[in-house]
């Protein structure tokens, strides 16, 4: 996520666009797989802002718009997928995810909601370089909400 303005009080956040505002110990809103259930966990770390880095806008049929680096993972209809094919390829030589990704996001893909809206992705444009933001660890489930959509944690950096 980008931007980075004053803190506000922690709380449990499906809208979540706040992620440059988290800290450790805050809860975000997540999704468990094993149980099939939405259920509050608290952030573990966080990664370094990294400044310079290409992210992409993720315009949705809901009206809100996703900001995210090209291999964020972002959970649709058909497995987690990132936004742009390149950006991925670089990042995925600097970071492991510890998860399958089913290729690049599209246009008319369905992303998972957190209130189980039928949401489409509308566009993703270049939205160039900007400094970012991560959740490296939620607790448990290793997902959390952004914008009301499902993203992964971040990254676990490859050592």
């Amino acid at each position: 996520m980008i931007r980075r303005p004053p803190r506000s009080t922690p709380k449990p956040s499906s809208a979540a666009s706040d992620v440059y505002k988290r800290q450790v110990g805050d809860s975000v809103m997540t999704f468990d797989f094993g149980h099939g259930k939405l259920m509050p966990q608290n952030v573990m770390s966080l990664m370094v802002p990294r400044e310079g880095i290409r992210v992409f806008n993720v315009e949705l049929s809901n009206g809100k718009t996703l900001g995210v680096t090209g291999g964020h993972p972002i959970h649709t209809d058909s497995g987690w997928k990132y936004a742009n094919q390149v950006e991925w390829e670089a990042e995925k030589q600097e970071f492991d995810w510890g998860i399958d990704f089913e290729g690049q996001l599209q246009e008319g893909d369905k992303v998972f909601s957190v209130d189980n809206e039928e949401v489409t992705v509308k566009t993703i444009v270049d939205n160039g370089n900007a400094t970012v933001y991560h959740l490296s660890e939620v607790e448990h489930t290793k997902t959390y909400f952004v914008e009301g959509i499902l993203v992964h944690n971040g990254f676990h950096e490859k050592r």
